[in-house]
């Protein structure tokens, strides 16, 4: 075994764990992480990113496996305990996944081959973290205290801010806060949407 391509990968796992579920993007610091290292060519690192993401996946799952089994059966039947209106937030989950997979799909070879970069990555690093800093002092009126209480026209809106986190160094979290902040949701309810959504992307 080639140790230092283990120290390197496993570096990189803590990067993943760290950054994976703060409103940050874990994919930016990867390629920043590699391009310092200077040894992972870009094969590499996306092949890491996908596998190294079913353990964030797993994460999600072990730790929200009530909400989304909670979420699941509402939707299904229309009922879950603790939610009142238990068929609305796996509707506009769904309806939030919409726009970032037309656009994904649409543009997927042109974002790979243009924006893949550290340079992209850097920049989008200090646009997110102003975004978020913005959003948090600017005044707003609260539509929906809950994730359940996002309505699907929300939901949509939503959906449109979290194409920006195609954007290599675009958190996927931090879109989605940022768009469930400005449309008014509160930070409780962006939170877990943002956890949700998360979970889908992945």
């Amino acid at each position: 075994m080639d140790i230092l391509l283990f120290v390197q990968a496993v570096i990189m796992g803590i990067v993943e764990g760290i950054t994976e579920f703060l409103p940050i993007s874990s994919t930016g610091y990867l390629i920043l992480s590699a391009d310092v290292m200077g040894f992972w060519t870009k094969e590499k690192v996306d092949l890491f990113v996908v596998v190294v993401q079913l353990g964030a996946i797993l994460a999600v799952i072990y730790d929200y496996w009530g909400r989304l089994w909670q979420a699941l059966m509402g939707l299904i039947t229309g009922k879950a305990e603790g939610m009142t209106n238990p068929r609305q937030l796996g509707l506009s989950l769904i309806v939030a996944t919409i726009p970032v997979m037309i656009v994904g799909f649409t543009f997927a070879d042109e974002i790979k081959a243009y924006l893949f970069n550290p340079i992209v990555v850097a920049i989008m690093l200090i646009i997110g973290g102003l975004l978020i800093f913005y959003v948090e002092k600017r005044p707003k009126t609260i539509i929906a205290k809950e994730a359940e209480d996002v309505s699907i026209k929300t939901a949509l809106m939503i959906g449109l801010f979290q194409c920006l986190a195609l954007i290599p160094g675009t958190s996927r979290s931090g879109s989605t806060i940022i768009g469930s902040l400005w449309l008014g949701v509160s930070r409780k309810a962006s939170a877990e949407f943002s956890f949700f959504w998360v979970f889908l992307s992945l």
